[in-house]
């Protein structure tokens, strides 16, 4: 509680809104270090887990994509955290970005290695602790995220990315969406050249009624502050298989800027060993 005084994101002020800022610093910092000496066992088990922020503001450059499709569509992700922008048609729109309306999204299905259950209080709790306490406007698009995950169902699995892939395939009718964002420089060289392959057996297998689309959200290789957004569509038409890049932004999806209609890539993870 004494911590929550500072934190913007609980309804407190930052020490630098202060009156006395000097003071309200040194109060936040005498209020931090008390509830950690109180807390040694949540702050020992906290080490041990990797951060997953699983950012929604990253959901704006999924539904860019999602708005060039239509039918039915399977959306898969590797890399999901909490499984958050695997509701991407239900969070908000922007729609000068957008090319259509959302498709219907008939299945949601992602993996992690660590999945956290976002219709949990735990789930909750860790996924806000990762929010940094004066931001608030993230504070608050995630706030809204958890709301829709308690309303729209999506199934994360404990699983590898590269054994996740391996067990998809298309199926007549639908569009397969595999994709994953700000997670790609995480795995190692071996395990990405395998999902590669796997994506690429599944392409050869697709065709126009049973399309794939890979969609990715990275960084890209000459300015790691900046992402890019790239499709490779696999129909089985001449052009099966070609790498586009839709747009680039801020890693969080604060600031995007669409690029021109047919831009080539070859800087995506998906041509990226």
């Amino acid at each position: 509680p004494e911590i929550a005084l500072f934190a913007p994101t609980l309804g407190g002020a930052a020490p630098s809104q202060s009156r006395d800022p000097a003071k309200a610093t040194r109060a936040f910092h005498e209020a931090v270090v008390e509830a950690m000496l109180r807390n040694p066992d949540a702050i020992r088990s906290a080490l041990t887990q990797v951060p997953q922020t699983n950012e929604v503001g990253r959901s704006r450059l999924l539904r860019i994509a999602l708005s060039r499709l239509q039918g039915d569509v399977r959306l898969c992700e590797f890399g999901a955290s909490a499984g958050l922008n695997l509701r991407a048609d239900h969070l908000p729109a922007d729609s000068s970005l957008e090319a259509g309306p959302m498709p219907r999204i008939i299945e949601r299905l992602g993996c992690d290695l660590n999945p956290i259950d976002p219709t949990t209080t735990e789930g909750r709790a860790r996924l806000t602790s990762y929010v940094w306490m004066d931001d608030v406007d993230r504070f608050e698009r995630l706030r809204e995220a958890l709301r829709i995950a308690a309303e729209i169902p999506a199934t994360v699995i404990k699983k590898d990315a590269a054994e996740f892939v391996e067990g998809l395939e298309l199926q007549a009718g639908s569009t397969l969406l595999l994709w994953h964002t700000s997670m790609w420089v995480y795995l190692s060289a071996p395990n990405r050249d395998c999902i590669l392959m796997q994506i690429e057996r599944l392409g050869a297998t697709a065709s126009p009624r049973s399309p794939l689309w890979h969609v990715a959200w990275e960084p890209t290789p000459d300015d790691r502050n900046h992402d890019e957004l790239t499709v490779q569509v696999w129909d089985g038409s001449a052009r099966s298989g070609t790498i586009q890049a839709l747009a680039r932004g801020t890693t969080h999806g604060r600031e995007i800027t669409l690029l021109p209609a047919e831009s080539a890539t070859g800087s995506g993870p998906a041509t990226s060993h």
